[in-house]
């Protein structure tokens, strides 16, 4: 089974427009698929965010570097684009893009994460889509609360003892303003920016564009941002016409979304099929003009009968997944769900067939794609191995290897122990 896994790369030189899907897959219970709906707690989330954009804007970057707080995005360094692009630098060169999954970084998980190595990967391509980002969480996420609680009450302080005028106010307003700085350094700065921060050491060009709010499986689950990091010396972003035509007030330029998953667009209603939404952006380089769409797959899939059809009904057309056919189980389904929502929304059919002619499109373009294959399936027998790795050998296409990991508290895992 050939599949993008964690960290895929692609090689970009020529002209035109191109819709790519970069995927990684992540672990969920079956409690996964039971608040899907979009509505008024979304957007309270979505603005709880964009107040979190405004304060790190304020406390933590400061005058670094420019930041734009939309409610499709949030944009750091921001107009690094007007500084470093030039249309004719980036003419006829290669655009490296990858895919990373940074797996948390600030989180006490991953305390540890040496931010100047991941920078030095990520610096060897020119826009990178990252998944699995974090806003600030647990004593983190309580600290900023109390710091902005605290700079929101000074500031309306200071704002009465400028009214006043008076000897008294003015001594008043000199130690507010200083404990007014003292807190704004005390507010901490998530895991993304500090990722930011690594590559602006590297190329001062580096900006990102974010997700404008968290998405989970459940909404007890710790909320990701997925996000695109560009280097603005060779990329640029670009309106994408299908944020531009669901565009609202408090909308930025239209460069980026959660894609619009009702049946106004699509034709059918496919929000409940995803664990969280795909995250999409346009870019340009040059004369060659592409759109990202970055989704974080979900790994289990409902258990109850009910949960498999809010699934399967809008994707496949079917209520049981023994209907979709060879390949999926009850621990898969709604993998391929997903998957197949994502290649209807990019328009794509794609059949095992076609691998080798898509390989050989790609290099006549000069295209270089780099593929990954994962063994330890259920479904997988000695002779699917097998063929995989003979169409990558006819391919030409030399496979980075990974196994599949059964984690407890995963249907996977108990699957693997029966």
């Amino acid at each position: 089974m050939i599949q993008y896994w964690a960290r895929t790369f692609f090689k970009y030189k020529k002209e035109g427009v191109h819709i790519l899907t970069l995927a990684a897959l992540c672990f969920y219970s079956s409690l996964a698929f039971g608040n899907r709906s979009l509505g008024l707690a979304v957007w309270h989330r979505t603005e709880a965010y964009y107040k979190d954009c405004q304060n790190l804007k304020e406390a933590v970057v400061k005058d670094r570097y420019d930041v734009e707080c939309y409610t499709n995005y949030h944009h750091f360094n921001s107009s690094a684009v007007s500084k470093f692009y030039k249309d004719k630098n980036a003419r006829g060169k290669f655009v490296e893009i990858g895919a990373f999954n940074l797996w948390h970084p600030g989180s006490k998980i991953s305390h540890f994460k040496d931010y100047k190595i991941i920078a030095k990967i990520m610096n060897g391509q020119d826009i990178v889509s990252a998944m699995e980002l974090l806003p600030v969480i647990s004593d983190d996420q309580s600290n900023n609360e109390r710091v902005a609680k605290f700079i929101s009450e000074t500031e309306l302080e200071l704002q009465k003892l400028v009214i006043k005028k008076t000897g008294d106010s003015k001594e008043k307003i000199k130690e507010l303003e200083k404990e007014l700085t003292r807190a704004k350094s005390l507010y901490r700065a998530p895991g993304y920016l500090k990722v930011l921060d690594a590559l602006i050491q590297l190329d001062p060009s580096w900006s990102l564009i974010l997700s404008p709010s968290g998405e989970a499986a459940d909404v007890n689950y710790t909320h990701e941002l997925v996000g695109f990091f560009y280097r603005s010396s060779k990329v640029k972003p670009i309106i994408n016409e299908h944020c531009e035509r669901f565009k609202k007030k408090s909308h930025g330029a239209s460069f980026a979304c959660y894609p619009n998953l009702t049946k106004r667009w699509f034709g059918k209603s496919i929000r409940q099929v995803f664990s969280r939404r795909p995250f999409m952006g346009s870019f340009q380089s040059g004369s060659f003009d592409f759109t990202l769409l970055t989704s974080h797959i979900v790994f289990n899939s409902p258990s109850d009968q009910e949960g498999m059809e809010a699934v399967l009904l809008p994707s496949f057309g079917v209520k049981d997944y023994k209907e979709i056919g060879t390949g999926a189980n009850k621990a898969n389904f709604a993998r391929w769900a997903e998957m197949k929502v994502i290649l209807e929304m990019m328009n794509k059919k794609i059949e095992a067939n076609a691998f080798y002619s898509t390989i050989y499109i790609l290099r006549e373009a000069d295209i270089i794609c780099d593929t990954s294959v994962v063994f330890g399936y259920p479904i997988e027998t000695a002779e699917t191995i097998n063929d995989t790795f003979q169409q990558c050998l006819k391919a030409g296409v030399y496979p980075s290897i990974g196994f599949l990991l059964p984690l407890p508290a995963t249907v996977m895992y108990d699957y693997a122990k029966m």
